[in-house]
């Protein structure tokens, strides 16, 4: 499922240059109105070539909706008293964060530097992960913290078979806790 925000404002962070780094700036902008979509993926390299795709303005759900609008949504939580938008579906992908482990080494950004921390990536993660179809995308943040040797990465993992997210991901993000203890590990 992609959310498109309903006139066309991007759904990035900002950052600023202070003359030496760069700095986080405003988090992501406030949108309650979304579009909502769905493409269809049959692997790894589908999903990859939907996110590489989407503009901007789009964002993946790693859910499926409530009900399906003939118009435009409004994003809620389901705390919020007008139940929630969005509700736990089988799915065949999940998508670890990475942020703040100590990469051995400096990222410079180059192709190169970018395949051989995927590979070290790939290298620490356990033995559940050794037949594991993954890729690897750096983070929004990646390359613009003070520490040039810091990883910040997503990983997206496909299982040939759907799962219910809240059935994986627990025990997932503690293996890849393991493998990068001092990283924040978040899972979706």
């Amino acid at each position: 499922m992609l959310l498109s925000a309903r006139g066309g404002k991007a759904v990035t962070k900002s950052f600023n240059f202070d003359g030496n780094n760069w700095k986080p700036g405003a988090s992501y902008p406030k949108i309650t109105m979304w579009y909502a979509k769905s493409e269809p993926v049959t692997d790894i390299e589908s999903l990859f070539k939907v996110l590489v795709k989407q503009p901007k303005d789009t964002i993946v759900v790693y859910g499926g909706l409530t009900k399906m609008p003939k118009g435009p949504i409004c994003r809620s939580h389901a705390g919020s008293g007008k139940g929630g938008t969005f509700i736990e579906v089988p799915r065949q992908f999940a998508v670890f964060d990475i942020d703040g482990y100590e990469y051995p080494g400096e990222i410079d950004g180059s192709k190169e530097s970018l395949i051989t921390a995927a590979k070290l990536v790939r290298s620490k993660l356990g033995p559940i992960f050794a037949d594991v179809t993954m890729t690897v995308q750096m983070t929004a943040s990646y390359g613009l913290t003070t520490a040039k040797n810091e990883l910040r990465m997503r990983l997206w993992f496909w299982s040939n078979t759907p799962f219910l997210p809240s059935d994986l991901l627990h025990h997932t993000k503690e293996e890849i806790s393991k493998a990068f203890p001092s990283a924040i590990v978040t899972g979706k």
